[in-house]
């Protein structure tokens, strides 16, 4: 039985990646094997109800949780790591409610602190309870940007993720600001020599209407430093989200477009 997966319906409708990251200004991720991942993005089968509770009231607090996992990592000492603070704890598995506690409370979490995250993370989710594709998809793209990194020595931690709700983008970004940083970064790639790392990116301004945007970078990589504007118009696509929606059919969602780098 053949079965239809959404990702590939939106990519016969060129239905870009870009501008989906979840936008989520404080992020709880924490290790946990994946094999016991529940359709709920924060909760897994060998969780007790009272931690489970306590995930649920921190969520509910603004903070966005996640489960993670990388190969071969200890499945009764978690990584847990705060973001945007960079902040890495490593805790045992009966002292997780403890510091969870501690968190909600404003205590001091010195005694599981570790050295503050020197890489940035890449997640990409494998939950395939929550989303078919993932399963099928997720794991691949998750197989493929480990090898990458570790190809290339590139300056990232990659994780499998529970369900990040989005694609492809920073997720302290607005979608059109997503679209804009990836277009920046594409265009430079054209410009500048690829011996040397990508371009860091500073956003300076993003001004315009609901239907269009012109938003400005700040580059700079070494020594050498520049201004980028993109202009990027909204329009309306016939989207399915996840594979759960299809049933339902397609409804409308806006992305970007952009129009011109400069």
């Amino acid at each position: 039985m053949k079965h239809t997966f959404c990702a590939d319906l939106s990519r016969e409708q060129s239905d870009p990646l870009a501008g989906s990251a979840a936008h989520a200004e404080l992020n709880l991720l924490i290790s946990w094997p994946r094999a016991k991942w529940l359709r709920k993005l924060r909760h897994a089968s060998d969780m007790n109800d009272t931690l489970k509770q306590t995930l649920d009231d921190i969520a509910d607090s603004g903070l966005r949780i996640n489960l993670i996992q990388q190969p071969g990592m200890d499945k009764h000492q978690h990584q847990v790591f705060l973001m945007p603070e960079r902040r890495r704890f490593l805790i045992a598995r009966h002292h997780l409610e403890d510091f969870l506690s501690a968190l909600q409370a404003g205590n001091s979490l010195a005694e599981w602190e570790q050295p503050p995250l020197e890489k940035d993370l890449l997640l990409c989710c494998t939950l395939g309870t929550k989303d078919k594709c993932c399963a099928k998809y997720g794991y691949q793209t998750y197989k493929a940007l480990a090898q990458t990194v570790a190809d290339h020595q590139l300056p990232f931690e990659v994780w499998e993720s529970s369900h990040l709700g989005g694609c492809r983008g920073s997720s302290q970004l607005t979608p059109a600001q997503q679209y804009a940083e990836l277009a920046a970064l594409t265009h430079l790639s054209t410009q500048l020599s690829t011996d040397q790392h990508q371009p860091q990116l500073t956003l300076l301004d993003d001004s315009g209407s609901e239907q269009e945007r012109l938003i400005r970078w700040q580059w700079q990589r070494g020594n050498t430093q520049g201004q980028l504007s993109v202009r990027c118009q909204a329009i309306t696509i016939m989207r399915i989200d996840t594979c759960a929606d299809l049933e339902k059919g397609p409804t409308e969602s806006t992305v970007w477009h952009i129009t011109q780098v400069s």
